[in-house]
């Protein structure tokens, strides 16, 4: 078996006749022109002729982009099986069979699937992500690309399923809102908590080798391109575990392929080219521009938002329960306030929770999964504790729109919480 790697959290398992694979998002900026890609893929659409099977871990763009995956022609894709997780929504899955693929197959949690000799896959879902568990012979691989596996209590549950592991794949750096512009210090302690969480993982899988991926991306827009200054880079990760010893850290680049049963040995050279790319983004990045909306458009998309919580009493009783959300407009120099009432114009003394120009709060209040995207992007700036946790109200309902209010109660989010504070203290 040979891994290949494409790009960002995309990765290629090769074996015999079968060709999977992973998270293809190979072009274009993603989350509302907030990330792109670090360097141009040299994976293109045509090379889906020699692909056989797609894994997708979840629906967030920089995995599951739709217009990327319909640009894969046709007579490539009927010959293409999708994989991905059984969801309650089905939304993926709908539209995936819209496209003609040849064969869509939900993966069960805790099941095993031999799709060829001495190769199987284990996929098991974590909050809205999934991990993937690859076996062929005595060689084990874990993806967990996005899931925060960060307790020795999460760590264990995986472990039990999938045994020791061969070579983990997991994400490097920060990957939301790390702060506001003059906070630099939040994004440094960001990648502190990300090399934490890959020591747990690391102490409870037990790798022989780790696999950086999913998090070459950069900030790509003029609103937060300061969001940059402290990424981890893919260097700095080899040089830490070369140093700490715990694990073999192995850096590909892209369309690099590497057979996990023997020692890979050109890591320098792969993050000498990825130096490349980083030095492009620090010195001449290509940078998405804000787009104003007229304040009469903005208006009115307000309060369609509200109209959506509308057909849902307890959805809308909690819109009510949320209050008023102040936001200065960054292009406007005016500020507005979102509430069950709608958008509406206020003084411009009143104080504002968050700043944002006109076209991400259009954003947000277009689409259900438009503050979560805002929250990722880091297009916004925010004003004081309260100022999160009142756009964060407002997440938490346009969430449960997204998901067809699938989200779990309040009580039953506060004490899932309560639970893994408990977990974290009591593995320390």
């Amino acid at each position: 078996m040979k891994i290949e790697f494409v790009n960002h959290a995309s990765v290629i398992f090769h074996h015999e006749d079968i060709h999977m694979i992973c998270d293809p998002w190979l072009k274009d900026p993603v989350f509302h022109d907030g990330w792109n890609l670090i360097a141009e893929s040299k994976f293109t659409f045509d090379d889906f002729e020699k692909i056989n099977y797609i894994w997708f871990s979840h629906e967030h763009p920089d995995h599951f982009y739709p217009p990327n995956i319909k640009n894969i022609d046709e007579k490539y894709r009927k010959n293409i099986t999708i994989l991905f997780q059984e969801t309650t929504d089905k939304k993926v899955i709908g539209f995936l069979k819209k496209l003609n693929f040849k064969e869509i197959i939900e993966l069960k949690k805790d099941k095993w699937y031999e799709l060829g000799k001495d190769f199987k896959i284990l996929c098991n879902p974590f909050d809205h992500d999934s991990w993937l568990c690859v076996k062929h012979k005595d060689i084990t691989v874990l993806n967990t690309n996005d899931c925060v596996i960060d307790t020795r209590a999460e760590a264990k549950s995986v472990h039990d399923l999938t045994g020791d592991i061969s070579v983990l794949l997991t994400q490097f750096s920060y990957g939301q809102y790390e702060g506001n512009k003059n906070e630099p210090h939040k994004r440094k302690q960001a990648v502190e908590k990300k090399f934490k969480q890959i020591d747990t993982q690391i102490t409870q899988f037990k790798p022989k080798y780790l696999l950086p991926m999913a998090s070459f991306i950069y900030f790509c827009h003029e609103e937060n391109y300061y969001m940059n200054d402290e990424i981890n880079k893919v260097g700095n990760v080899y040089d830490y575990y070369k140093s700490k010893g715990t694990v073999e850290p192995v850096v590909l680049y892209m369309n690099e392929s590497w057979d996990p049963s023997q020692a890979y040995t050109n890591s320098e050279r792969s993050i000498a080219a990825w130096n490349q790319h980083y030095e492009v983004v620090r010195n001449s990045p290509k940078l998405c521009k804000t787009n104003t909306v007229a304040l009469n458009e903005l208006l009115a998309t307000g309060e369609k938002f509200t109209s959506k919580f509308s057909a849902n009493p307890k959805l809308f009783n909690r819109l009510k329960k949320a209050g008023e959300l102040n936001i200065y407009l960054t292009d406007h120099d005016r500020t507005v306030s979102l509430s069950w009432k709608g958008l509406q114009e206020k003084e411009n003394q009143t104080p504002a929770d968050i700043e944002v120009s006109s076209d991400v709060l259009q954003y947000c209040t277009k689409f259900d999964w438009g503050f979560n995207t805002t929250h990722v992007n880091g297009r916004i700036q925010f004003r004081g504790t309260s100022g999160f946790s009142k756009f964060v109200k407002f997440e938490n309902l346009s969430n449960m729109l997204n998901h067809h209010d699938e989200v779990p109660g309040l009580a039953t989010r506060v004490v899932a919480k309560f639970k893994k504070v408990l977990s974290k203290v009591a593995n320390r």
